[in-house]
């Protein structure tokens, strides 16, 4: 079964990958070990032979003109964002037509002061803001009526929350709050009704570990860390859970059951600098990955050196990986670490149009 990527196409062009609904059923005797310090060969993918890739035009009527941010994407509905934080966020159907435009941002209760990621739950007609900035999900309809809010676990700071199951949400919480309070867990199931904690999957690891960068400078303190920690990637029905303290990888059902499903070697606890394996993007076909070396040089502005790894479910196997696109005549290299949206969607991408019709033009 393929899997499916979107391309949208507005004053940015938005690329959509879309998973089908295969869930982790491996055994506990084909675990995988991937070793980050390995030399592996390289294997050159066509994104198309594991991928449906749609393009999706967005309407850019002077209602819907946007910067292109995709926060959630359903079967029947695309939600984005602009860049600037203005509280705009613009509903489309999946043909790309604008369907709806909703600003609910301001300090009322019923209000979101930010919007860290959406998700949109078509079967109720709802969708949740994520706002980590006042610790809280605000609820909507898809014609922006507030509904109610669920409310942060004290400690907690949600950087990502997905739908889950039946009614739940998953939602991963930043390291940051983690080292502040110890008693603060990786994941957390929470109810879409009211936001109490339903399940709390079990992530065993020692030592917490961050992979921030941080220096002092005029008595202030500066961070910087990857842009590619997603602790949570859709797999099918099921969800890897990935926690950069811990040397396994697990998988998470919907039965709130978990498992392990693949172990790094050597121990992220026996490294200095560390080197991190971080989760990408899960297909029937490929599990791709990404070691990540804990360096930053703050002069350069130019730091965490990676390698693109890639797991192979045909021949079992390791390797570096380069993907290209076969709709261009260019080789340029598609990227597969964007933020996970949904169950089904697999990849997102923001295309410039100039650059397709660039493309479109060289044939």
């Amino acid at each position: 079964m393929k899997n499916t990527i979107t391309l949208s196409i507005i004053a940015a062009s938005l690329l959509v990958g879309c998973s089908g609904n295969k869930s982790s059923d491996k055994s506990a005797d084909e675990l995988i070990t991937i070793d980050v310090t390995a030399e592996y060969p390289e294997k050159e993918l066509i994104l198309q032979d594991f991928m449906d890739v749609e393009y999706i035009p967005l309407d850019n009527s002077d209602e819907y003109i946007t910067q292109g941010v995709v926060k959630a994407i359903g079967k029947n509905h695309i939600f984005v964002t602009n860049i600037n934080s203005d509280g705009d966020i613009f509903i489309f159907d999946r043909s790309g037509k604008g369907v709806k435009k909703i600003n609910r941002k301001g300090s009322s209760g019923e209000e979101y002061n930010s919007i860290y990621n959406i998700v949109c739950d078509e079967k109720n007609q709802e969708f949740f803001v994520n706002d980590n900035s006042t610790n809280k999900v605000l609820v909507y309809d898809f014609d922006g009526n507030y509904k109610r809010t669920l409310p942060y676990k004290d400690g907690c700071k949600f950087v990502d929350i997905q739908n889950f199951g039946q009614g739940e949400l998953i939602c991963s919480n930043s390291t940051f709050a983690r080292i502040k309070d110890t008693n603060i867990s990786p994941i957390y199931i929470i109810s879409k009704q009211d936001g109490t904690i339903i399940a709390t999957p079990d992530i065993k690891y020692g030592e917490k570990k961050s992979a921030t960068m941080r220096i002092e400078s005029d008595g202030k303190l500066f961070g910087i860390s990857p842009s590619t920690v997603f602790p949570i990637l859709p797999f099918g029905e099921d969800r890897i859970l990935m926690e950069i303290s811990s040397d396994t990888v697990y998988s998470y059902s919907a039965d709130h059951s978990i498992k392990p499903f693949f172990v790094r070697t050597p121990s992220i606890h026996a490294m200095n600098p560390e080197v991190f394996l971080f989760t990408s993007l899960f297909t029937d076909k490929y599990y791709f990955m990404e070691a990540v070396r804990k360096e930053y040089d703050f002069n350069l502005k130019k730091g965490f050196p990676s390698t693109n790894l890639v797991y192979d479910t045909n021949d079992k196997q390791i390797y570096t990986y380069k993907v290209y696109n076969d709709d261009f005549t260019t080789r340029d290299e598609v990227n597969l670490k964007s933020r996970p949206l949904s169950g089904d969607i697999q990849s997102c991408q923001t295309l410039e149009a100039y650059k397709l019709i660039e493309a479109y033009e060289k044939g």
